[in-house]
């Protein structure tokens, strides 16, 4: 069991890991984008990006821009659920699949952000068409989760998140306790933290804290499946720390240096899914909504023993 358990997490990890050299990046970040822009056309989403003429080797950054996204990045790469409250049991193990699609509110703040979307086509050299893209309004992501059950109603986690279409993925982990659990007539309720790191990210640094109270009651159906609906709220606080860029494909600006400040802030999430495990297979449908306007819609597959 024990090597059973070693391969499947060192496969998962090898999937992700994998995935995020081998595709192309359309959902990488191209943050030097995020400047305040020249607006004589009368469009700001066309123009180039404004000098800082306090200081000539910057750029004047647009950091209303950029707090709105990282925070909605955020609230699409942050934990999902994927469990009722009650806990694995001292000997228990949990390993799963995940697949997330990301409702996003788009806007300018993700056309600038995303790597594969064209701006700034002012000038012919620097386009292929005549008008700028738009960001999607999907942003996939992929998961591996594995739990471990621990005495007095523990459990100890490990969480490897990729964005598809992006050489970004998270790392993290994460601890449960169930302070209500196994009895008749009351619904088990928990409390989980989580941490977790962006790696594959040049242009920033991304951490991100997350505590969820879930609430949950298992049933039986026919002595053959379990059904556990599960409910509950999140607090997500995240730290996003952009590094110094240089717009290199903004002609008037190359020689300038695009400095945004580091960004600090809380999101509110309300959750509610349903787990069915039947033997030793679980499957786990979830809907997160998100105080950023963002709505994740996903599903666990995995297995209990």
């Amino acid at each position: 069991m024990n090597r059973f358990i070693r391969r499947t997490v060192l496969l998962a990890t090898a999937v992700v890991l994998f995935a995020s050299n081998a595709w192309a990046a359309p959902n990488d970040l191209f943050l030097w984008r995020m400047c305040q822009r020249d607006k004589d056309n009368g469009d700001p989403a066309f123009g180039f990006c404004l000098p800082d003429r306090a200081n000539p080797s910057l750029m004047l950054a647009d950091n209303a821009k950029f707090g709105r996204f990282a925070r909605q990045f955020a609230a699409v790469l942050a934990p999902k659920f994927h469990a009722p409250a009650e806990t694995l049991g001292w000997s228990g193990w949990n390993l799963g699949l995940e697949y997330t699609l990301n409702k996003i509110p788009g806007g300018e703040q993700w056309d600038d952000a995303l790597q594969g979307v064209e701006r700034f086509k002012t000038e012919p050299e620097y386009s292929t068409t005549s008008k700028d893209g738009s960001a999607p309004t999907i942003l996939q992501t992929a998961q591996f989760h594995a739990r471990k059950g621990l005495p007095f109603s523990t459990e100890l986690g490990f969480i490897i998140s990729y964005l598809i279409s992006s050489e970004m993925y998270l790392a993290g982990v994460e601890g449960k306790v169930a302070f209500v659990e196994g009895f008749t007539y009351v619904p088990d309720m928990a409390l989980r933290m989580t941490y977790e790191h962006l790696f594959g990210a040049p242009d920033m640094d991304m951490d991100i804290l997350n505590w969820d109270l879930s609430i949950s009651k298992n049933f039986g159906l026919g002595g053959v499946v379990q059904l556990a609906p599960y409910t509950g709220y999140s607090l997500v606080y995240s730290i996003a720390a952009p590094h110094v860029v240089n717009p290199s494909f903004d002609a008037e600006n190359n020689d300038r240096l695009l400095l945004l400040d580091k960004q600090s802030f809380a999101i509110h999430r309300w959750f509610i899914g349903v787990r069915l495990i039947g033997a030793y297979v679980c499957f786990t449908p979830e809907v997160t909504v998100t105080s950023e306007n963002v709505y994740n819609f996903s599903f666990n597959l995995g297995a209990d023993f």
